[in-house]
């Protein structure tokens, strides 16, 4: 077996494309999860709980990672169960569809 080696600059590179061929490959999806009714109702409750609670900036930014975290674990079960990962079968507990909560 042939052993071959990287060196840094060619091992980022290659995570690079490895990363960009993803989001384009995820892209269409990302578009069509972000325009489902639930999600931009989802988004518009948050925001409206953020609102009052005037958060510092480090308070903010660490509310946005929170977010965004939430977001994509929703996104990930979304792509569940449109099929988008192949091994994993669209009823997999996996993709449970997630209960929104909208008071």
């Amino acid at each position: 077996m042939a052993i071959s080696t990287l060196n840094d600059e060619e091992l980022f590179k290659k995570v690079e494309e490895d990363r960009l061929r993803q989001e384009r490959l995820r892209e269409p999806y990302l578009k069509a999860f972000r325009a489902l009714p639930q999600e931009i109702a989802l988004r518009e409750f948050e925001d409206a709980q953020e609102a009052p609670l005037g958060y510092t900036v480090l308070g903010h930014f660490g509310e946005s990672l929170a977010r965004g975290a939430r977001e994509m674990v929703r996104f990930e079960r979304y792509l569940v169960r449109q099929g988008f990962y192949p091994k994993v079968p669209k009823d997999s507990p996996l993709g449970v569809e997630p209960a929104y909560i909208i008071e």
